[in-house]
């Protein structure tokens, strides 16, 4: 398996798909990619694209973010275990 890093801070992200942190809370509040993207007002792809850990724009990272009501960090970072 491929490890993906945050271009910003260098740390591991999540396991790309169904582990990512978006996709996660993408199924968690029951939006689609296309319901979660209208709602950020990017393209559904850019989502796709976001939660199989290809490189998107901050700006569509940001926007996802502020749709949602969470932090950049919390969708490229994985849940910390205690």
């Amino acid at each position: 398996m491929t490890r993906l890093y945050c271009p910003t801070c260098g740390r591991q992200m999540a396991n790309p798909v169904n582990n990512h942190p978006l996709a996660k809370l993408r199924r968690e509040r029951g939006l689609t990619l296309r319901e979660l993207g209208d709602i950020a007002g990017v393209v559904y792809a850019a989502v796709s694209r976001f939660e199989r850990g290809k490189d998107v724009y901050t700006s569509t990272a940001v926007k996802i973010a502020r749709a949602l009501g969470v932090s950049v960090e919390s969708l490229l970072l994985p849940e910390e275990k205690p």
